[in-house]
């Protein structure tokens, strides 16, 4: 983890700025079965996945990666911002939480509703969960992350 983690903050360097609009020119098309999400770098505000400067929370899945309407902090998170994630929890081998810049806890009672559903989570700064999502896409495993920004509260967008 130490090294992926050398290998996110050493890779903003010449990172394409994303518009929030794709043409063909400006990226490559391909099929969902060849691509595969990567977090590259990050910063207060922003991430950078695969070569798109994204800013705010994302959710990324291994083929694809959409902005998440998320709470402040972690503490803020509940059952019904995670709802997206129901329809697909008896799949999901592990949901990985990012929660800014430390790590914080997930409150009592979005704990509660992951464990009812027998979602295996992994709460963590979102440095390191950056990490993880791309070990663990890397290896074919069915994970999702939801990453707050590193910034925290006061440094959101």
């Amino acid at each position: 983890p130490a090294m992926l983690a050398r290998v996110l903050r050493s890779s903003r360097r010449g990172v394409r700025r994303f518009s929030g609009m794709i043409s063909t020119t400006d990226v490559e098309v391909r099929s969902l079965d060849n691509w595969l999400t990567q977090f590259q770098g990050y910063a207060s505000k922003y991430f950078i996945v695969n070569g798109f400067r994204m800013e705010g929370p994302l959710v990324a899945y291994p083929n694809m990666v959409s902005y998440w309407n998320a709470p402040a902090t972690a503490q803020d998170i509940t059952p019904e911002s995670l709802s997206f994630i129901e329809p697909i929890s008896s799949e999901l081998e592990v949901l990985i939480i990012g929660t800014g810049g430390s790590t914080e806890m997930l409150n009592t009672e979005t704990v509660a509703w992951l464990q009812e559903r027998n979602i295996g989570f992994d709460a963590v700064p979102s440095m390191t969960a950056c990490a993880q999502f791309n070990f663990l896409s890397e290896e074919h495993r069915r994970v999702v992350a939801c990453i707050l920004p590193v910034g925290g509260e006061k440094d959101r967008i």
